[in-house]
């Protein structure tokens, strides 16, 4: 058992080998993500300018921004409203 380190030796290289191969497939997974996760970042940034944020014209907006909300009130005289009329 002491002088048989050719077993150990072979199990440590296999070992290896597996962590190195392990390790390889891991870096281009990794190299793959940062790539669509860099598109993804491009597309988000375009996505958000608006003609409010940026020098693009409104009518290149995707979604028009929201307007204010205002109630509207009828203009000019209200119903059953008591009618002024000048005194002479």
């Amino acid at each position: 058992m002491m002088g048989d380190n050719g077993g150990g030796a072979a199990r440590y290289e296999e070992l290896l080998k597996k962590a190195l191969d392990e390790i390889t497939i891991l870096k281009a997974e990794n190299l793959s993500l940062k790539q669509e996760n860099a598109s993804l970042r491009d597309t988000i940034a375009i996505l958000k300018k608006n003609s409010g944020n940026s020098s693009k014209p409104p009518s290149s907006d995707i979604v028009k921004p929201p307007k204010e909300n205002r109630k509207k009130e009828n203009r000019g005289a209200k119903r059953a409203h008591a009618a002024s009329t000048p005194t002479l």
